[in-house]
C-alpha cells in the first residue's frame, strides 16, 4: 500500500516521507513496548500516522474493549506528545471470509464481519 501511495505522490509531482512499523500479526498494544515503533514516532514532524490493528482483535469483544482501544488511547498519547500537529487515522483492517476460530461464533462469515468491523473503528476513531 505504502509504495502505491508513494507511486501516486510522485506522479503528482510532490515529495511523500514514508516509514513504517508493521510487524505481521501485532496487535495494536504490542507497539506500545516496540523499540522500533517508539524511535519512528518519537522522531517528530509526521503530518500523518495510521493505526492499524491485527486483523482478528476488533471482532473478539473481550480483548477488543481491554487492549485495543486502550492502546489506541496510548499510541495518541504518545503521537502527540511528539507531532503535535499529526492527524491520526485508523486503517480498517480487513475481514476474514470465514472468520476466525477466536472469533465470535456470531461473525463467522464475512459478510457478517463487515459491519462490525466499521463500528469497531468508529468507536475507536471517535474516541480518538
Amino acid at each position: 500500500m505504502s509504495q502505491l501511495v508513494q507511486s501516486l505522490s510522485t506522479s503528482a509531482g510532490k515529495t511523500l516521507i514514508i516509514d513504517s512499523s508493521m510487524p505481521g500479526g501485532y496487535p495494536m498494544s504490542s507497539h506500545l513496548d516496540d523499540a522500533t515503533t517508539f524511535a519512528k514516532i518519537s522522531q517528530g514532524n509526521w503530518d500523518y500516522v495510521i493505526l492499524q490493528e491485527q486483523s482478528q482483535i476488533p471482532t473478539i469483544e473481550f480483548i477488543r474493549d481491554n487492549d485495543m482501544y486502550p492502546a489506541m488511547t496510548d499510541l495518541k498519547a504518545l503521537i502527540e506528545q511528539y507531532n503535535p500537529c499529526a492527524k491520526i487515522i485508523t486503517y480498517m483492517t480487513w475481514g476474514r471470509r470465514y472468520g476466525g476460530q477466536q472469533c465470535d461464533q456470531n461473525n463467522t462469515y464475512y459478510c457478517n464481519l463487515r459491519n462490525p468491523f466499521l463500528d469497531y473503528y468508529k468507536i475507536a476513531f471517535d474516541d480518538l
